[in-house]
């Protein structure tokens, strides 16, 4: 059987600094432009929630 080694921290930090400095696609930021929306609507639910209980 093929045995693979992991990736070592540093090879998963110079991953992640190349994925960071690859030219993003219109469709990356509109999907991550749709997470950061949907993530601020639950802080506010969240938020509104705890109001609601607390108050």
């Amino acid at each position: 059987m093929n045995e693979s080694r992991k990736p070592t921290l540093r090879q998963k930090w110079r991953g992640f600094v190349e994925f960071l400095h690859r030219p993003k696609t219109r469709f990356d930021i509109k999907d991550r432009s749709r997470a950061l929306l949907l993530y601020a609507v639950v802080v506010a639910v969240l938020m509104w929630l705890v109001g609601r209980i607390t108050g």
